[in-house]
């Protein structure tokens, strides 16, 4: 598989704030994959750490460090996806490392399914300290029940083919702060299928410092019941999964109750209510 006019045939994003002390490992990770047809674009959103000093020590002519004003992890994401010159593009956290031959199968993957917009590994959940805590198997894809539960089938590791994610415009979208990777599945849905690579190949980093951890807010369960009626309310929505709105929307609240659980257990109840009555069957897929 060779790039066409020198270009790479992948671009991976990693975007980044204040993770000087987890960065490393991560970039190493990826600068140490089998498969080396990439360029590598870090977006640096206004860290105050030592995060310019550690990229310093890098010298590979794959990476390229893009500065910014501290904007959020949505707009860093969307400035490297701006600047990407890859056939695929993977977007990989600043905390999660990956195996050494993730980039290759996932690249396989699509090359074997080219109706297929992104493909995703199996994955471990990691504590702090980098070790295993499970192991987490990824469902083959089936978008009506991805779109039910509300929750995306695919986990750290993925490669989206550009063409698809151009489409989207931009590929995550500024109102949604804590949901925008869910949205960007879902919209990528619309227009092809996903392959799942039933391989441990990704990781995802599980400490106080993630979003998805640490903040279990009001807000964040708001934006889940906002992004499942924004998504159930588009007029390009096939007539088969219009009619899962039901079941979608039971289970967008149903998360949102879990959401905030711990940090306002009246307002988990409300949400667990508005579920109950949509028909919600208490599931919560991780």
């Amino acid at each position: 598989m060779k790039s066409i006019m020198n270009e790479p045939l992948i671009t991976i994003i990693t975007p980044t704030y204040n993770r000087a002390d987890l960065l490393p490992e991560t970039v190493d990770s990826l600068l140490g994959q089998r498969f080396a047809d990439f360029e590598y674009l870090i977006v640096d959103d206004g860290s105050s750490d030592d995060t310019a000093a550690v990229l310093a020590r890098y010298r590979d002519p794959r990476l390229r460090v893009l500065c910014q004003d501290n904007q959020g992890e949505v707009a860093a994401t969307n400035r490297g996806w701006s600047e990407a010159r890859g056939r695929y593009v993977a977007i990989v956290s600043s905390d999660d490392p990956m195996h050494p031959l993730w980039l290759g199968a996932m690249v396989n993957a699509l090359e074997c399914r080219p109706e297929a917009v992104v493909a995703y590994p199996d994955w471990a959940i990691l504590d702090g300290r980098g070790g295993v805590r499970r192991v987490v198997r990824t469902r083959h894809h089936a978008r009506a029940v991805m779109i039910a539960d509300f929750q995306a089938q695919p986990g750290p590791g993925c490669l989206i083919r550009k063409s698809a994610g151009d489409r989207l415009s931009p590929p995550r979208r500024p109102r949604f702060r804590y949901c925008a990777d869910l949205d960007m599945w879902l919209r990528l849905s619309l227009l092809g299928p996903f392959v799942r690579v039933p391989r441990v190949l990704a990781n995802w980093r599980e400490h106080d410092g993630s979003i998805s951890v640490a903040e279990r807010t009001p807000r964040r369960a708001a934006e889940l019941v906002t992004l499942a009626r924004d998504f159930f309310a588009r007029e390009d929505l096939p007539e088969e999964l219009a009619g899962l709105a039901r079941d979608g929307l039971a289970s967008a609240h149903g998360l949102a109750s879990w959401v905030v659980r711990d940090s306002d257990p009246s307002l988990a109840g409300d949400y667990l209510a508005r579920a109950t009555a949509l028909g919600y069957d208490g599931r919560f897929h991780r």
